[in-house]
């Protein structure tokens, strides 16, 4: 007697997760202000020191658009970034941190306590 072929449901290939290409989009960003600095439209190092908490806000939002989840890791990069670009452009003072560096502990430890609720606990 013939034994009967067994039948296999399909297995649907997973869809691979696309990512944002942060470091493509960060080296075309330099490579453009230099090319401005370059050109005399820029004064490359006030823009810099000026600037600079815009990377912490792409790199967090990144990280977050990457994960598909706002309250990611990436939210305290955001949130970091953000407080400083207030202090670079002078819409907060910088003594005012003295006040306010609590907020960024919280910021980091609500991160890390987002972070640790995705992995089952024990595992490293």
């Amino acid at each position: 007697m013939e034994q009967p072929i067994p039948v296999h449901m399909p297995i649907q290939a997973s869809r691979p997760r696309v990512e944002f290409p942060v470091w493509g989009v960060i080296l075309v960003m330099v490579g453009a202000l230099f090319l401005a600095a370059q050109g005399g439209h820029v004064h490359l190092w006030t823009f810099l020191l000026r600037w600079w908490p815009l990377v912490l806000i792409a790199v967090g939002a990144t990280h977050m658009v990457n994960e598909r989840r706002v309250l990611s890791p990436g939210i305290t990069l955001v949130l970091v970034g953000g407080f400083a670009l207030f202090f670079t452009l002078g819409a907060m003072k910088w003594r005012m941190l003295l006040k306010i560096w609590p907020i960024i502990l919280v910021a980091v430890g609500a991160s890390m306590l987002l972070g640790a609720r995705r992995k089952p606990w024990g595992s490293a």
